[in-house]
């Protein structure tokens, strides 16, 4: 496309691209890095080990970065 009608196509699609998919994304990534965060820290304050036979996967990674930010 050329001219006037393909740069308002361009902008619709971006727009559409914006509202539709990067922008929700974006706020699913925030609350995955806030709940990430949270287990982390409750984990931090737990003092649990890692070294439980009965430890979920969820358990284990959680415990894992409370440990990389400073346990």
């Amino acid at each position: 496309m050329k001219g006037p009608a393909a740069a308002a196509f361009a902008n619709l699609l971006d727009q559409v691209m914006w509202h539709r998919f990067i922008s929700p994304c974006q706020w699913a990534g925030v609350a995955i890095l806030l709940v990430c965060s949270a287990i982390a820290i409750w984990k931090l304050l737990d003092q649990a080990e890692l070294d439980d036979e009965d430890v979920t996967f969820l358990s284990f990674i959680s415990k894992g970065i409370s440990r990389l930010i400073g346990h």
